[in-house]
């Protein structure tokens, strides 16, 4: 799912395309919009010869999604997810 625009400074999850990751998502800012790729710097990720430095690499847009709201627990109050709610579910 393509979002129509991230700004620089956007949290977002990009999805990963490599074997074996295929389907994860990771979060990451946006550090630069170019159109049809985003120039992203993963949150989590570090470079492969010096993990003191956050991985930065350019995706194609339709790998870069919004970070999910935040998951309310289910309560008396009614809160927590409700019938229509829009989920993300990976199934093997």
């Amino acid at each position: 799912m393509a979002h129509s625009s991230f700004q620089r400074g956007d949290q977002v999850e990009v999805c990963s395309k490599l074997e074996g990751f295929l389907g994860s998502y990771y979060e990451a800012t946006v550090v630069a919009n170019m159109g049809t790729n985003y120039v992203i710097q993963y949150n989590n990720l570090v470079e492969e010869f010096n993990d003191a430095v956050p991985l930065k690499e350019t995706v194609k847009a339709a790998e870069v999604r919004p970070l999910p709201p935040e998951i309310r627990e289910a309560n008396n109050n009614g809160a927590g997810f409700h019938v229509c709610d829009m989920i993300d579910a990976y199934d093997l």
